[in-house]
């Protein structure tokens, strides 16, 4: 079942002045692994993982900036969202606008 478009569909400059006023913003997850070391030590260490291009890749996350990161995270879904909101907003600019590109009917002879 398709959802109905809002009332007030923003426009292509509202959405991408949201997108731009964004603080950092970060796509992927953080994942935690844990070190144990000969003295019986155990250190944690943080990475920052993401898709692309059908590979899995990641970073490493000093331990102090870990939730700075978080945070970048949370913006990253609202930008996906906000990108999301765009095509929306392109693809029924595109169908309202009238197709420039009919097919003409063929004539017999």
């Amino acid at each position: 079942m398709q959802k109905t478009p809002s009332a007030h569909a923003r426009s292509r400059a509202e959405i991408l002045a949201e997108i731009a006023a964004l603080p950092p913003s970060v796509q992927g997850r953080i994942s935690s692994y844990k070190n144990v070391r000969k003295n019986g030590t155990s250190v944690t260490y943080h990475n920052l993982q993401w898709w692309a291009d059908g590979r899995n890749h990641a970073l490493f996350i000093p331990a102090d900036k870990v939730p700075q990161i978080k945070e970048a995270i949370k913006q990253g879904k609202k930008m996906q969202k906000l990108v999301r909101e765009l095509s929306l907003a392109d693809a029924q600019e595109i169908i309202a606008s009238g197709s420039a590109l009919k097919k003409s009917s063929r004539t017999s002879s």
